[in-house]
């Protein structure tokens, strides 16, 4: 209708150009330009596009100034906003120039009494902007706007992407209570992430789950603090049965439990009921090594796995069967083991056992796992972070970070394992942790290969614990002058010798971060070591240095002060502390040694009344523990 409309004001205004009549071809053109704004207005007000309709309405008061229609249409784009107080002016316009009009009146009534009430803006919003305010909120938050009206309550769970991310605490509650608190509707296939908090078995956590039917999740977390006790007192299933699992992981690639305890073949049970999981996590609350309190159907998974990031901190179930991870894990890229030495610690009738099992495990990992770039086998209080983004090996097959089981002095298969593995992945190592243990109840004399430490080019960590095994000790420099690219030792519960303290100072090719922990020196080892450091001056190669344990010889702080080139120190223990004299005579010598300009960080343990003097000379670099 408006095109003939529009063509037909073309017509008349062409026959009274023709006739000369300017006049009414003015109006003419003027009455087809109108309906031509007035339609582009509508179509934007049609596509929720306000600011383009509202321009145009604009346009039209401009162009079309005596034509009401700009400030009704105008008016329409404000009501449409629910800007309601523009909207009557603009209404209110319209009417003075054409008060005949009967459709407006009515919309004018209309603005003025909403504008007159509360209006409740989630009725009125869009969708898209509804979601993008409540995602700026915590998921435990949104629960109590559920309960402001039942007109919130309904449009908060009609936005379904609001709930794709859920955080559920199940403790202390019933399922009825619960479901109260977090309504079902939240709940179903929609729910993409869920964490959920539970004191009730994971049993019951699970099977609430199943009854609100999340089968759409792809990542589930599940703190589990339930004290399950002791064999005897197991008498009823306190993990899910397999179908549960089964219905749940249609989608499950990713499953993090946390636990007082784990049953024995978990694991396993994981794998088999939720085959498409590409990353599963083990944590244990339990600081000790917890026994196996009742045991799971040995269950085995019907082909090979997608799994690639196993950390698992109940090694038991690592270790039960050396080739069950090969076999069903060949596209594993990173596997943590945590607590093993705890479990050989614990059971010492069984250490020769374990060990010949993790042995065999790590072997057959090897070689059924082409793409394993972490293999890390260590206590949970470990910290094997470390930074190796700035140095990349070359895209080969092999391990990028590794971390061994303990050597054990007679025990000559872990000593074998450990020189083969770090020799086959001697091209590729980033990260590497090794711990050396002597059995002081042990008698048996040391066992000895005869092997030469390879040449280690990208290495840019290396982790001691106790003693160094055999192999690295060629001596120490040797060993040292084959990592070029070392740029941060750590010693932990180690007997610091004045040869491995010197080798350090001049068989380090880059500048090199240190850290002691919990380690011993005889007298005046670490006194020296760090006088000649000093000595060295701007040629010393120490960028930072750690020192940490539960008593510090906290004299020796004030030496660091000497060494200008640090850029980080770090002197923290749980029952030390550095007194103000120290800290004094340690600033002296940074003012002297220039190092007060070079430090970057400062870690200390003191008393704060005593940090005043710290404080005032590095400010933001000091951080008090």
């Amino acid at each position: 209708m408006s095109t003939r409309f529009i063509h037909s004001q073309l017509d008349h205004a062409a026959h009274a150009l023709s006739e000369n009549n300017n006049a009414s071809a003015e109006t003419h053109l003027t009455e087809a330009l109108a309906t031509i704004l007035e339609v582009r207005v509508t179509k934007a007000l049609e596509k929720g596009n306000y600011e383009l309709a509202l321009q145009n309405a604009q346009e039209l008061m401009t162009r079309c100034p005596t034509s009401a229609a700009g400030y009704s249409r105008a008016g329409d784009v404000c009501f449409a906003r629910h800007n309601y107080q523009r909207a009557i002016s603009f209404y209110s316009t319209y009417l003075d120039l054409n008060p005949s009009c009967s459709t407006v009146p009515s919309l004018l009534r209309v603005a003025r009494d909403r504008i007159q009430k509360k209006i409740d803006p989630i009725q009125y919003l869009s969708d898209a902007l509804l979601i993008r305010v409540f995602n700026l909120f915590h998921t435990g938050d949104l629960y109590p706007m559920l309960l402001v009206s039942q007109s919130w309550r309904k449009k908060l769970i009609s936005l379904k992407s609001l709930w794709e991310s859920l955080y559920f605490d199940f403790r202390s509650r019933s399922v009825d209570d619960f479901l109260e608190y977090a309504p079902r509707e939240l709940m179903g296939p929609h729910v993409k992430q869920l964490t959920l908090r539970t004191n009730q078995t994971i049993r019951k956590a699970i099977s609430l789950l199943v009854l609100a039917r999340c089968t759409g999740l792809n990542a589930l977390v599940l703190y589990d603090t339930t004290h399950y006790g002791t064999t005897q007192s197991c008498h009823t299933p306190m993990w899910p049965n397999p179908d549960d699992m089964r219905f749940l992981s249609t989608h499950l690639t990713k499953l993090l439990v946390v636990a007082k305890q784990a049953p024995r073949h978990a694991l396993q049970y994981l794998l088999t009921t939720c085959p498409k999981l590409k990353a599963v996590f083990l944590r244990l609350l339990d600081d000790s090594y917890p026994n196996f309190t009742w045991e799971l159907p040995l269950m085995t998974p019907e082909a090979p796995t997608d799994l690639q990031h196993l950390d698992w901190a109940s090694p038991g179930d690592i270790i039960a069967d050396s080739n069950f991870i090969p076999t069903y894990c060949p596209k594993l890229i990173q596997l943590t083991v945590e607590n093993f030495q705890r479990l050989i610690q614990r059971r010492y009738a069984e250490r020769s056992s374990h060990l010949n099992s993790a042995s065999a495990l790590i072997e057959n990992i090897h070689y059924s796992c082409p793409d394993l770039k972490q293999l890390l086998v260590f206590n949970r209080n470990t910290d094997y972070d470390h930074d190796t983004s700035k140095l990349q090996p070359p895209p080969s097959p092999g391990l990028r970070s590794l971390v061994l089981p303990p050597i054990y002095h007679a025990h000559r298969e872990s000593l074998e394992l450990a020189f083969e593995t770090i020799s086959c992945n001697a091209d590729t190592l980033l990260t590497l942790g090794v711990t050396y243990h002597h059995d002081s109840l042990d008698n048996t004399p040391p066992a000895v290969i005869d092997a030469t430490f390879p040449v280690i080019p990208n290495l840019t960590l290396l982790k001691v614990e106790e003693d160094l095994p055999p192999f690295m000790k060629q001596p120490f420099s040797a060993m040292l002058d084959k990592l070029p690219n070392l740029n941060s030792l750590c010693f932990h519960q180690m007997e610091l010798t004045a040869d491995l303290l010197e080798a350090i100072l001049h068989h380090s090719h880059l500048p090199l971060s240190v850290t002691f922990k919990r380690c011993k020196a005889g007298a005046m080892v670490l006194e020296n070591f760090l006088d000649e450091a000093a000595e060295l001056g701007d040629d010393c190669i120490l960028k930072g240095v750690h020192i940490s344990g539960e008593t510090l010889d906290t004299s020796i702080f004030p030496l660091l002060g000497r060494i200008k080139t640090l850029k980080h120190i770090s002197m923290t223990s749980s029952f030390s502390y550095i007194d103000q004299e120290s800290q004094v005579s340690f600033l002296e010598n940074a003012r002297e040694s220039g190092l007060i300009r070079n430090l970057s960080t400062l870690k200390v343990t003191s008393r704060k009344d005593y940090l005043s003097v710290l404080q005032d000379a590095f400010g933001q670099v000091l951080r008090n523990k």
